[in-house]
């Protein structure tokens, strides 16, 4: 995930980094929104997880 965040934030600071408002600032942040949204997605899957072993493997009974 961090990876993921890093390359989000890098292309936001590229789009600062153009200054003016042109399109290759709307592509660096269209870029950094997009791996953006695969930031959230992978945040969601761990949630996902964590709620699923609080709530729901707890009321598995145990095989013996």
């Amino acid at each position: 995930m961090a990876v993921i965040r890093k390359a989000s934030l890098d292309s936001h600071a590229a789009a600062r980094d153009v200054g003016e408002d042109n399109p290759a600032r709307s592509s660096a942040r269209s870029a950094g929104q997009a791996v953006a949204t695969a930031h959230v997605k992978t945040l969601l899957l761990v949630l996902q997880f964590m709620l699923n072993r609080q709530f729901v493997e707890p009321q598995i009974p145990m095989m013996l």
